[in-house]
């Protein structure tokens, strides 16, 4: 809305035999001022700062998802620490549940399901235990593609 001024100027040389006056400088004012646009500019404006707004939104929108994977990505890695150290126990129990179910059937006292159960017991707990660690990797590589390591 408010007045805008220009100025112009410029040197040309040519270099033409039939010119009396080879070399032309030139100079230039110019001055518009729209004194009425309809509101046009102050329409553009009002639509360039929803924009801005919009952007903004957006921008901080992005920055809480990044910010809930990487929280989520270590909460994962804590999940699975705890889970690998519950795992591991539950599989020295169920070892020295197999040891005591061995030496009972060795001495008369326990049946072969008895014996069978411990050995199925045993492998459910090594088979939780190596889960457990296979997604305590796979938790750390979450976590590193949420902080943009990968």
């Amino acid at each position: 809305m408010l007045p805008q001024l220009s100025l112009m100027g410029g040197y040309n040389y040519l270099e033409n035999q039939f010119l009396d006056d080879e070399a032309v400088a030139s100079a230039g004012v110019g001055v518009q001022w729209a004194l009425f646009d309809g509101g046009q500019a102050r329409k553009r404006a009002a639509a360039l700062e929803r924009t801005r707004r919009a952007t903004l939104e957006q921008r901080e929108d992005a920055e809480s998802m990044i910010a809930l994977q990487v929280r989520q990505a270590w909460l994962g890695i804590e999940e699975t620490r705890q889970r690998v150290r519950v795992t591991a126990d539950a599989v020295d129990q169920a070892e020295e549940n197999l040891r005591i179910a061995r030496e009972r059937y060795g001495a008369g006292l326990g049946t072969q399901t008895q014996l069978l159960e411990a050995e199925t017991l045993r492998v459910r707990a090594l088979t939780n235990r190596d889960d457990a660690e296979l997604d305590a990797g796979l938790a750390r590589l979450r976590l590193a593609r949420a902080v943009g390591a990968l």
